[in-house]
C-alpha cells in the first residue's frame, strides 16, 4: 500500500474527474473462511486504511477512490468507488469495513454469495467491474484480492484468461492470502 501512495504529490481539488489511483478490494466470503478468517481479512484492511502513514498519503495524494466487494461462488460490491476527499470520506470506507467485522451476520449470508470458491469469476466480475467504474483518468488501477485457499469450483483457464485480460487492460493484481498463526507459532 505504502510504496503505490508514495509515489503521488497533493492535487487541490479531488473529484471523480481527476481520480489518478483506483482501489478495489475483493475479501473473500467463501464457505472455508470461518468468522475468525472473516474478521482478520477486515482487521487487515481496516487497519491499513487507519494507519497514520496510509491515510495522509491518501490524503495528500492527487486523488484517490477505493471501493470494496465479497466474493464466493458470487460476488457482491459492498462499497462502490469512493472517493476520497477528506476524512469524512475515508471514514466512509472504514465504516462499511467495521460494521460488517461487527456484524453477527455472516458476510456471506448477508450477500447470498454462495459457499464455493471461485476466484477466476471473482476476478471476472470485479475486472467487468473496474473497468467500467474506476476513473477513467486513473493512472493505477489496483485489485487487492483476499483469499484463505485454492481455486475450487470454476476451471483454472477461466482464471489465467481473467488475471491476463486484467494486466493487458493496466490492472495490477496483488493476492493477499489469510494467514493465522497459532499463539504456538
Amino acid at each position: 500500500f505504502i510504496f503505490v501512495l508514495n509515489s503521488f504529490a497533493h492535487g487541490a481539488s479531488c473529484s471523480k474527474a481527476n481520480v489518478d489511483l483506483s482501489i478495489a478490494i475483493a475479501i473473500d466470503a467463501s464457505g472455508s473462511v470461518d468468522r475468525n478468517e472473516m474478521r482478520t481479512q477486515l482487521d487487515g484492511f481496516l487497519s491499513a486504511f487507519q494507519d497514520d502513514v496510509v491515510v495522509e498519503n491518501l490524503l495528500t495524494c492527487h486523488c484517490a477512490e477505493i471501493a470494496i466487494s465479497f466474493w464466493a461462488t458470487n460476488s457482491s460490491i459492498a462499497l462502490p468507488y469512493t472517493v476520497i476527499k477528506d476524512r469524512r470520506s475515508l471514514n466512509t470506507v472504514t465504516s462499511v469495513l467495521s460494521s460488517l467485522k461487527n456484524s453477527d451476520e455472516r458476510v456471506n449470508t448477508l450477500f447470498n454469495l454462495g459457499v464455493s470458491t471461485h476466484v477466476g469469476e471473482s476476478l471476472e466480475f470485479m475486472g467487468d467491474y473496474i473497468l467500467e467504474n474506476a476513473a477513467p483518468a486513473s493512472l493505477f488501477k489496483i485489485l487487492f484480492v483476499s483469499g484463505d485457499g485454492s481455486n475450487t469450483s470454476d476451471s483454472l483457464d477461466l482464471l489465467r484468461e481473467q488475471r491476463i485480460r486484467l494486466e493487458q487492460n493496466d490492472v495490477t493484481v496483488n493476492g493477499l492470502p489469510i494467514i493465522i498463526y497459532d499463539d504456538e507459532d
